[in-house]
């Protein structure tokens, strides 16, 4: 294949660029926030789940505390209302004793209750308590994460800064091979991990390092100064 030598420089100057080019991208894949971002979502989905856990308990005991406290509020309505009775009924005995006997169910009932409702708060608060750290620790995980994406963000810009400009370097050497080389160093970085050009090293491929038999070694040299790698497909300088 026909190249001039600003040409075969060219090439060697394009896999540098490209070379380059892999390393940012490499750089940017390895940014060490996106593991520990990663780490930060699977904790939070944990969380999430302990979350879902913790509702239907804490649910249940602010329904029991509400229905206790009811309870006691009725209780205590009831018990006033019956003493009120025991003062009218003063004298007659038999419906004093009937109603001091109901007043003293009522107020062993009030006080069972009421032991049962300081347990159900202190079950409820436990509820809250896990709820508001679960919460916390939700929402703490949820600013380092957005702390950590400003970071990428940041050092993201700057690899893209160089990106940019390298890509502008490729852009323009690209226009100084003609377009079957366009085509072919196109091709080869396609097929070839990025890594377009490679020399004849003796009777072998520098990039590959697979000999060449005979017979192709002298058709390469014939074809100098760029051929084609039979076995790796990368373009070839032959000098």
């Amino acid at each position: 294949m026909q190249a001039t030598a600003q040409q075969i420089e060219t090439l060697e100057q394009l896999v540098e660029i490209d070379m380059g080019l892999l390393a940012l991208k490499r750089k940017l894949d390895a940014l060490p926030q996106r593991e520990q971002i990663q780490t930060l979502r699977e904790k939070r989905a944990l969380l999430s789940q302990k979350k879902r856990s913790l509702m239907p308990l804490h649910e249940k005991a602010a329904f029991e505390v509400n229905r206790l406290t009811d309870e006691v509020k009725l209780l205590t309505a009831r018990i006033e209302g019956l003493q009120q009775k025991v003062d009218d009924a003063q004298g007659d005995f038999r419906s004093v004793s009937s109603l001091t006997k109901e007043l003293d169910g009522a107020a062993k009932r009030k006080e069972a209750v009421e032991v049962s409702l300081k347990e159900a708060v202190a079950k409820l608060s436990e509820a809250d308590s896990l709820l508001k750290r679960v919460n916390a620790g939700s929402e703490d995980m949820r600013s380092q994460e957005a702390s950590l994406l400003g970071q990428i963000n940041e050092q993201a810009a700057g690899i893209k800064a160089e990106a940019d400009e390298a890509a502008a370097k490729r852009t323009a050497l690209m226009a100084v091979l003609d377009a079957d080389q366009r085509k072919e160093y196109v091709r080869a970085c396609k097929e070839c991990g990025g890594v377009a050009v490679a020399h004849l090293n003796g009777s072998s491929c520098s990039a590959c390092r697979n000999s060449l038999d005979q017979n192709r070694l002298l058709q390469i040299r014939h074809e100098a100064p760029l051929s084609v790698c039979p076995h790796c497909k990368r373009l070839l300088v032959v000098e």
